[in-house]
């Protein structure tokens, strides 16, 4: 039996939806969507989903569960709007669930520059420009919290912008009988369609690491600024690169074959950094994902 990924995936934008997709037993095939917002099963999840919410910083009153729709036997998707470009797959079925995957495009805007003769500053700097958490993603056995922050260098006056992306985030075994056990975790980032043409520019970690708990320091530079931060690596980071701007993915691994997953109540971090340059005067936006690993 090999563990299987539970994914979900989300746009980046200045301003996001939070959702909390929840995988349990097989599904209808793909476009079998079916709203369950007015049942008593919609209005018990997005109780729930209300309560996860708060738990986050977040002004709640304008972030609402206002939409719960079905998309496979004990799968649903919660979310407080409906995207445009909103695709929906159930993915595989395993003796641990199924793997749905959801995928969304949110509009983003041009980071405002604040540039100009009246500038407070008077060499480049990181701005932070936006920052999201998302509902917990969970299979029964494991689950995943992530969230992301953006900056944008200011008060420089190349042809070209430079945005900062982070992706962070924190994935557990459930406990549940039998106690679950995780096996990997990852996030990753790709250019969305609907962004500007992205180059690289750097990004950290600058490749896979491995061995026991250490505080890992991630750092990305652009004309000579950079922005610095650190994660808990354990046990192993792979990091994939791409050639196309903006693409990168890390992922945690115990290095372990079923049935030797890290159990309850154990947890384990995932964080990477990137900077890209848009032409001037263009928008990022990125498609995140983000999946975990985790059986009994």
């Amino acid at each position: 039996m090999s563990p299987k990924r539970f994914s979900a995936f989300l746009a980046l934008a200045l301003y996001l939806a939070a959702f909390a997709p929840v995988a349990r037993a097989a599904g209808p095939s793909a476009g079998q969507v079916a709203d369950v917002t007015a049942t008593p099963t919609g209005r018990s999840l997005a109780a729930q989903a209300l309560t996860r919410w708060q738990g986050h910083k977040w002004d709640t009153s304008a972030i609402q569960p206002r939409h719960v729709l079905k998309v496979g036997d004990g799968d649903y998707l919660i979310a407080s709007f409906l995207p445009t470009n909103l695709k929906m797959d159930t993915g595989q079925t395993t003796s641990a669930g199924v793997s749905p995957t959801v995928t969304f495009d949110v509009s983003a805007e041009a980071a405002p520059s604040t540039a100009g003769p009246m500038a407070p500053a008077t060499s480049a700097q990181w701005v932070w420009i936006g920052q999201n958490c998302f509902s917990r993603m969970s299979n029964g056995y494991g689950w995943l919290d992530s969230c992301y922050v953006m900056h944008k260098l200011n008060y420089e006056s190349d042809p070209r912008d430079f945005y900062q992306l982070e992706q962070y985030g924190t994935v557990g075994a459930a406990n549940t009988y039998p106690i679950g056990k995780i096996y990997d975790g990852w996030l990753a980032a790709q250019k969305a369609s609907s962004s500007s043409a992205m180059s690289w520019i750097d990004w950290s970690p600058r490749g896979s690491v491995s061995g026991s708990c250490v505080v890992e320091p991630l750092s990305v530079t652009a004309l000579g600024v950079s922005i610095t931060g650190s994660g808990i690596m354990c046990e192993r980071w792979n990091i994939y690169k791409y050639s196309d701007g903006g693409h990168f993915e890390n992922q945690w691994s115990c290095g372990c074959v079923y049935p030797f997953g890290q159990p309850y109540p154990n947890t384990r971090e995932i964080d990477y950094m990137q900077a890209i340059s848009v032409p001037g005067g263009g928008s990022a936006v990125w498609t995140l994902s983000a999946g975990f690993t985790a059986v009994p």
